[in-house]
């Protein structure tokens, strides 16, 4: 093969650190050229002693790394010194230069000492051509066959050639994987297609490789149009391209290599063979693609929450503004009050004309604030928000509805009601631009999971010690409805059974069995940890170690392989020990059973216990075994 056409592998460093003599120190001579009896007998062998001493060197140096070495007499001569000092003591020599018939006769005892072949061409090469061409279809790339390469060599103990040599190999398996795969596509793609990747690698036309690589820079109008743009031009051509793709079977770590090609080259693709050109944007199309999906999805979330923001604000100011002229308009609904006592009106004068005078020293809607302002009820949030969005038309038509049409949605089980009804969506805003059907969409969506979403929100804010109140002022839940849905919703009752259902969940997965330390039993440990309480109940105890001069609680919990089976609060005066058999005896989990783990733990319990106490729970024990 000519040398142009080698790929470069290592670096120079790493090349100088593979194919020469290790830098070692004192302590690394001490191990490396301290002999065994078979070592020292094999070294004996050699009548010459210069020789003897060179041939401990290149074993030393061949247990580092199992390269054929041709060191000049300064690069090893210090590791020469420390040999025939040392393991062979006698006479100093003077600087020498080996020649290769008698290197290549102390490597061939090397060889047989150490298992190890010498490397040959002609039984070799084949050999580690195949296992290369089975690595690249993992990953083509040249340093992970080169790594690969070594590993062969040294699982069959065959010594590192060359670099040059392995140059070749790699080379060849390099460029013969992206001949073939091109040949593929060229006979896979449609004429049309092979057209818009010449387009494309050429750089003709208004839509070239410069502007398949733009990318949005942040969550700006500007800069996500950059992703739609990409999205629109490539969309009509995904079905193609994930069809070759599909027959071309590249591994993942393949296809990105390849994708990354694009970026690599720019604009210099253009240089690369047409079936190149093909393969690499094939890649890179379908990874650009993905990258724009996500790039959208991540923007349109992010549009929503600056909306969403700007609407609660605006609501909320909106609503302290109403309120604020109420208020000052009080004195003006005296005056419309003052209606209905006046003498000066006629009686007989129709209703209409009165409402008439009414309205004209006061609006419809400020009399309509006053009067939620003397019922002390203020109009909500959530009204004057919708009224924000039903303002505000471009939020709807504009950027936001482009990223929602350019989604793809997918549910599974119970989600996949609410993924039919956003396609339904899309189609209609493709179509006709609005939603039809409203009642539909109103009948199927928040259907049989009306709290869902408060639970949640709930859920969250008692983990993290927000509370209800805290998890309120940080959303858009108001205190009152997640109070209520607590109450409603939220018992010890409804909380071992959510979590009798996981931890079932949990133990009829395959690799819940993989945690068990024995075969067959389910392992448990039982232990409190002290928390310390807001508020005073009647568990709450003073624990100057824990607490300080606070009072909190003991919370017992019951671990089966990493699941949360059974948790009892106690008071942080109470000793532990006494709770650890009411966490076994009482856990409702069915699939998770732990009898004879039960009794290790309950036997180490009660040591607490006196006899009698032991007696009878060892008795209760065994009656609910049976």
């Amino acid at each position: 093969m000519a040398t142009e056409k080698r790929i470069k592998i290592l670096t120079d460093a790493e090349t100088t650190d593979l194919f020469a003599p290790p830098i070692l120190d004192t302590n690394d001579r001490r191990f490396l050229f301290t002999l065994n009896d078979a070592e020292l007998k094999e070294a004996k062998k050699i009548r010459d002693r210069k020789l003897r001493c060179i041939f401990v060197v290149l074993l030393g140096y061949f247990k580092v790394k199992p390269v054929v070495l041709s060191p000049g007499y300064y690069q090893f001569n210090h590791d020469f010194k420390y040999v025939s000092g040392n393991v062979f003591p006698g006479p100093g020599f003077g600087p020498f230069s080996l020649n290769p018939r008698s290197r290549a006769r102390l490597y061939q005892r090397v060889f047989r000492f150490v298992g190890y072949e010498r490397w040959q061409e002609s039984r070799h090469a084949p050999l580690l051509l195949l296992e290369l061409k089975t690595i690249s279809r993992h990953w083509v790339q040249p340093r992970s066959l080169f790594d690969g390469a070594i590993e062969f060599l040294s699982a069959n103990r065959i010594a590192i050639p060359g670099y040059t040599t392995l140059q070749d190999l790699i080379s060849e398996v390099y460029q013969s994987v992206h001949g073939e795969l091109s040949d593929r596509v060229q006979h896979l793609v449609s004429k049309d297609f092979a057209e818009m990747i010449s387009e494309l690698a050429q750089g003709e036309g208004s839509f070239g490789i410069r502007e398949l690589r733009q990318s949005a820079r942040n969550f700006t109008a500007t800069e996500l149009n950059k992703e739609l743009v990409v999205y629109r031009h490539i969309q009509q051509w995904m079905p193609q391209v994930n069809a070759v793709l599909a027959k071309l079977a590249l591994s993942q770590r393949n296809q990105k290599d390849f994708a990354e090609k694009v970026d690599y080259y720019g604009a210099k693709l253009k240089r690369q063979s047409i079936g190149y050109q093909r393969l690499y944007l094939l890649c890179y199309l379908q990874q650009r693609w993905q990258k724009a999906q996500e790039r959208i999805a991540d923007g349109l979330v992010h549009q929503l929450r600056q909306a969403k923001g700007k609407a609660r604000q605006y609501a909320q100011e909106s609503v302290y503004r109403d309120w604020r002229k109420a208020e000052k308009n009080v004195s003006k609904a005296a005056e419309v009050l003052h209606l209905f006592i006046d003498d000066a009106i006629d009686e007989q004068q129709p209703f209409a004309a009165v409402r008439k005078s009414a309205l004209d020293i006061i609006s419809r809607s400020e009399l309509e604030s006053v009067c939620l302002f003397l019922n002390d009820q203020r109009r909500s949030v959530d009204e004057a928000t919708w009224q924000y969005y039903e303002k505000r038309d471009s939020l709807r038509v504009d950027l936001i509805r482009e990223l929602f049409l350019c989604l793809r949605f997918a549910g599974h089980q119970g989600s996949e009601r609410l993924a039919q009804l956003l396609r339904q969506a899309q189609a209609d805003f493709s179509t006709q631009g609005e939603l039809s059907q409203l009642e539909y969409y109103k009948r199927h969506l928040p259907k049989n999971r009306v709290y869902e979403q408060d639970l949640l929100a709930i859920l969250v804010g008692n983990a993290t010690n927000q509370g209800t109140y805290g998890i309120s002022q940080i959303s858009d839940r108001s205190y009152e409805q997640l109070s209520t849905i607590q109450a409603n919703y939220l018992r010890l009752e409804t909380i071992e059974t959510a979590n009798d259902r996981v931890n079932n969940a949990t133990a009829k997965l395959p690799i819940f069995a993989h945690y068990n330390i024995q075969e067959d039993v389910v392992h448990a440990s039982a232990d409190g940890q002290k928390f310390e309480a807001k508020r005073d109940t009647f568990k709450t105890r003073y624990s100057s170690k824990y607490f300080g001069t606070q009072k909190g609680v003991s919370a017992m919990s019951l671990i089966a392989n990493h699941a949360a089976i059974n948790a009892r609060v106690i008071g942080a005066n109470e000793h532990e020990s006494h709770y650890i058999f009411d966490l076994l005896f009482n856990n409702s989990d069915e699939e998770i059973l732990l009898w004879n783990e039960c009794a290790r733990l309950v036997t180490n319990a009660i040591i607490y216990f006196n006899s009698s106490v032991l007696s009878y729970l060892l008795r209760s024990f065994e009656q609910q075994k049976d």
